[in-house]
């Protein structure tokens, strides 16, 4: 076995987990240790490639166009009845907007939005179609440096995708005006499917996942940065699509036919419908926290 490795979170030392394969895409034959931090508990990937785009399937991002924009900007429009709780206007920056459904939603609520996206075909659709600044970015952390301090900066799903997290979130936390939020959403690991799944959660999503961030760890990083949690949720759309899709990806995966693999993913949304009060607050699929300077 190899040297411990010491937490990128907090530096302690830290303990193996487990080993997988990708599982959710089968990209790679290759396989990824992850460890877990003994004191915070963060469960991260110990050798993260140094090139991540690889890993990415190229319909990882969906239909770049504005009706579809238009379409699913129902079902993430908790994210921005989230956001308005604590804030109504103001500066606001998604980082990792995909393409930009988020962003477009924060717009027509009548914010003033930006954005920082890694992938180009993304960020020329939302300049040029969503009519919103986009930047082609893949070191989010240092373009904050330049920028004027924002009022709302988001991450929905994004922190778990980075070979790094915390350099990005200390720098969003530094950048909020006084008064400012900062809201995340990522998969969450004291949830009753990777409790009982492990390895095989679909969450874990080797490679691409390089860490699960327990909400604990998440709050005293924030801490130490000077922002206070405001706002917890585990009962909105994006935990219950978690929990629809850590079932119906893990019963799936054993079928090659098609139809017999959606029967599979179907069967595992109706058990997550039965598995709902089980899968409900500390024990949900997703999190999203939200924080204010």
């Amino acid at each position: 076995m190899n040297k411990r490795r010491l937490c990128p979170q907090c530096g302690s030392g830290s303990h193996f987990r487990f080993e997988v394969g990708d599982l959710n895409r089968r990209l790679t034959s290759q396989r990824f240790r992850y460890d877990e931090c003994d004191r915070c508990r963060l469960v991260f990937q110990r050798d993260t490639p140094a090139d991540l785009a690889p890993y990415y399937a190229s319909d990882y991002y969906l239909d770049l166009s504005l009706d579809a924009v238009r379409r699913a900007a129902h079902a993430e429009h908790e994210k921005i009845e989230i956001v308005q709780r604590h804030k109504q206007a103001g500066r606001l920056l998604e980082i990792g907007a995909s393409r930009g459904v988020f962003a477009w939603l924060a717009r027509e609520a009548g914010f003033a939005v930006e954005v920082i996206e890694m992938d180009r075909r993304c960020c020329a659709f939302i300049n040029n179609q969503l009519g919103i600044s986009a930047v082609s970015s893949e070191d989010p952390a240092a373009l904050l440096e330049t920028r004027a301090a924002y009022d709302v900066i988001a991450l929905w799903h994004v922190a778990e995708h980075l070979p790094d997290p915390w350099p990005l979130l200390d720098a969003a936390a530094a950048n909020l005006a006084p008064g400012g939020i900062l809201a995340v959403a990522t998969p969450n690991p004291d949830s009753l499917q990777f409790h009982l799944l492990g390895a095989a959660w679909p969450h874990v999503d080797a490679p691409r996942h390089t860490c699960l961030i327990p909400a604990a760890a998440l709050a005293a990083r924030m801490r130490a940065c000077g922002l206070t949690l405001i706002d917890t949720v585990t009962d909105d759309r994006s935990a219950r699509s978690a929990s629809r899709f850590g079932w119906g990806a893990w019963l799936s995966r054993p079928f090659k036919n098609p139809l017999a693999k959606r029967l599979a993913y179907l069967t595992g949304c109706v058990l997550s419908l039965f598995s709902l009060p089980f899968e409900s607050g500390r024990r949900a699929g997703a999190y999203t926290v939200v924080f204010r300077k």
